[in-house]
């Protein structure tokens, strides 16, 4: 029994060893506007609305705390639609990194203060 733990752990770490590096995938502002503009049409594609949910949401749970304040109960749908008409709004400060520009997209739209929280 212990052999064969010994060699099933030796075995894992030997494919861990050779395992290729993942790389993150970059994704571009001009791209996610796409995917919004796709999930906040009647209708809109699935697949899309559910990779740019995804997104947002990743870049609202990243920022730091006290940093954005959304309503309370707010949306999924309606934040992309929010993510969006900014976006519409404000081509000019898009980074080149969608990250940035939803980060930018938020904190423009739903600051903390004034007594609201996170």
């Amino acid at each position: 029994m212990c052999r064969s733990l010994i060699r099933y752990a030796a075995a894992a770490l030997a494919a861990l060893a050779f395992a290729a590096p993942a790389h993150a995938e970059f994704v571009r502002s001009a791209q996610l506007f796409d995917w919004l503009g796709e999930a906040v049409k009647r209708g809109g594609s699935f697949k899309d609305t559910t990779i740019a949910l995804g997104y947002v949401s990743g870049v609202h749970d990243s920022l730091p705390e006290g940093l954005v304040c959304l309503p309370p109960h707010a949306a999924g749908k309606a934040l992309l639609g929010t993510v969006h008409q900014w976006m519409k709004a404000y081509p000019e400060r898009w980074d080149a990194a969608a990250a940035k520009t939803v980060g930018f997209a938020l904190v423009a739209t739903y600051p903390c203060g004034a007594g609201r929280t996170k």
